[in-house]
């Protein structure tokens, strides 16, 4: 009889440490811990001006979900937008497009936006932003011949990656730019809004 209590003890501790190494595998929501998930509205505005002159305006936006764990892979939204633009080749290369006889040789490089967003679950009603903006752009004749006096063509770019801290409704100025050749100043706004 003791035989048999002492064979059903042991089974008995080896189902439990198979369901404790179980637990330890398992994500955090299976384990036990709250995974809250709110969904937001992310509206995102990239202006930009001349002076005090606003010669355009860009809005985007994004629904992301917010948790309480930090950038999931699964739970950040993107947009990528933009065109690829013709730029005359030095020399043809093999991944060049053909051209028509006596044409220069022409390679296709994309510009546009891309705008990278996660958001996080703070206490308070508050959640935390994580942004990332790249855009990039050809320069107009007038912008390329203050930065050079070569005819070849001339691109211009930038990247801000930042963190704002926002509550439902709310909205901040979270980065400003200068364009140090053409005095252009980007500035890019953020609103966060809780989906009902």
């Amino acid at each position: 009889m003791r035989v048999r209590a002492r064979s059903l003890f042991l089974a008995l501790g080896i189902v439990s440490m198979a369901v404790s190494a179980g637990a330890q595998n398992q994500p955090p929501a299976a384990a036990g811990l709250s995974a809250v998930s709110i969904p937001v509205r992310v509206q995102l505005v990239i202006a930009r001006y001349q002076g005090d002159k606003k010669v355009s305006s860009v809005p985007f936006t994004l629904f992301v979900n917010a948790t309480e764990l930090a950038n999931h892979a699964e739970e950040f939204s993107r947009v990528q937008m933009g065109v690829e633009v013709p730029i005359p080749a030095v020399a043809a290369p093999a991944e060049a497009k053909p051209n028509a006889p006596g044409q220069p040789a022409l390679q296709y490089r994309p510009f546009g936006t891309n705008i990278n967003c996660f958001a996080k679950v703070l206490d308070n009603g508050r959640f935390k932003l994580s942004v990332t903006i790249d855009e990039s752009m050809p320069y107009s004749d007038q912008d390329r011949s203050r930065s050079t006096s070569s005819p070849a063509p001339v691109f211009r770019s930038f990247r801000v990656s930042s963190f704002v801290v926002l509550k439902d409704g709310q909205s901040e100025q979270f980065s400003t730019a200068t364009d140090r050749f053409s005095g252009e100043v980007v500035k890019m706004d953020v609103t966060l809004s809780v989906v009902k």
